[in-house]
């Protein structure tokens, strides 16, 4: 499951508002995938269907998720980020930026060369060629 920066991390601030640590994965899924249905998210942030739909009512109520008729199978709804779910995501991503801003700053040459190369090699094995 993917994790959202929260209100602890420095930088960051506070949660928009209807977002927390269990709705995140959710929003942020959203933010990458597009509209898409609860159950092909679910298998993307790897949580139950069942609690993604859970989580997805919870930020539909606080106005940043809308859901839509699937035009392709009308059994299916469609999730999809409302423009405050959009600035919701974008503050998010601002304070990590922040937060991993703050902490390049704060630390010495060589521990930055070295995140970088461990970053690289991560990357390296998560993409591949």
């Amino acid at each position: 499951m993917r994790r959202c920066p929260g209100p602890g991390v420095r930088g960051s601030g506070r949660w928009p508002d209807g977002v927390d640590g269990t709705t995140c994965p959710v929003l942020s899924g959203l933010a990458r995938t597009g509209p898409t249905t609860a159950s092909r998210l679910a298998d993307l942030i790897g949580l139950d269907r069942t609690v993604t739909t859970r989580y997805a009512t919870r930020l539909e109520e606080a106005g940043l998720v809308a859901r839509a008729a699937d035009a392709d199978d009308r059994r299916a709804t469609r999730l999809s980020l409302t423009g405050e779910g959009r600035r919701a995501v974008a503050a998010l991503r601002a304070g990590l930026e922040a937060a991993f801003a703050e902490a390049l700053e704060t630390s010495e040459p060589g521990e930055v060369e070295v995140f970088a190369r461990v970053l690289e090699r991560l990357h390296d094995a998560l993409l591949p060629d």
